[in-house]
């Protein structure tokens, strides 16, 4: 029950909406990114939509591949963080 509540966390939704922010803003779709990380198309959507908690590797993966750095990623977590209160 505490991960589910710590998915719909607003701090955590921010996050989850970053990830499709970049993925978009790098041109691919779910399916091609998919393919690029060699997951499924329902790993992309489930981390996009909250349903699948992120380790921090697979984060680092999930943004590397949208040619997103480390460093970005680690600002939008302290932006989610500060907005989720």
């Amino acid at each position: 029950m505490g991960s589910q509540k710590a998915l719909e966390s607003k701090s955590y939704i921010l996050l989850c909406d970053a990830l499709k922010e970049w993925r978009e803003q790098s041109g691919q779709t779910q399916i091609q990114l998919s393919v690029r990380l060699s997951r499924p198309q329902s790993y992309i959507s489930k981390c996009e939509s909250g349903h699948r908690r992120m380790d921090s590797i697979e984060m680092y993966e999930y943004a590397s591949a949208c040619g997103v750095s480390w460093e970005e990623v680690g600002q939008v977590i302290k932006k989610a963080i500060k907005a989720g209160g």
